[in-house]
């Protein structure tokens, strides 16, 4: 056998699998907060950011009642719904965000039937998605600003030196 597949074969290092496909560079390369942009909880939060500012647009053009985005508004939060009857729904209908809405609709009481309102769910998970990236873009662009100022003052600090004059080059 060769080496190191023993222990895999003998059923010892079954925990290391899930931990190395998890994120090859845990341990070597800090996350610098990506990571948990990700996650599915933020990534509801964000498809009810968007269910909220829908319903507020809707109330807006007369399409649904005022009072009705207004309850919308304000059941959209992730911590003020059952998560864990969320999951279960999601894990009996295999389907990504019908048991958010249904929550919603719930936490949203007498107006829980406007939740969801003319929009289907790739409106909603999408657009929820592209605000993630959005703040994925904002933290790369925050790393790239301290790369460019410390090639900066690398440059600035080494300016002076002389460099090696390499023939051919």
């Amino acid at each position: 056998m060769v080496a190191g597949l023993s222990a895999f074969a003998s059923g010892r290092g079954w925990w290391l699998i899930g931990r190395v496909a998890e994120r090859f560079t845990d341990g070597r390369v800090p996350d610098p907060g990506v990571r948990a942009l990700f996650a599915r909880q933020h990534r509801w939060q964000c498809w009810l950011d968007v269910e909220a500012a829908l319903a507020v647009a809707e109330a807006e053009c007369g399409v649904i009642p005022a009072e009705a985005a207004q309850a919308i508004t304000s059941a959209a939060r992730l911590e003020g719904l059952d998560v864990a009857r969320i999951e279960r729904g999601i894990a009996e209908t295999s389907h990504p965000l019908m048991a958010l809405v249904t929550e919603l609709s719930m936490a949203a009481g007498e107006h829980g039937g406007w939740v969801h309102w003319g929009a289907t769910t790739q409106n909603i998970t999408q657009t929820g998605d592209v605000l993630v990236l959005r703040e994925a873009h904002r933290v790369i662009l925050r790393l790239l600003a301290g790369v460019l100022i410390t090639a900066a003052d690398l440059a600035e600090r080494t300016a002076g030196n002389r460099v090696a004059d390499v023939p051919g080059l």
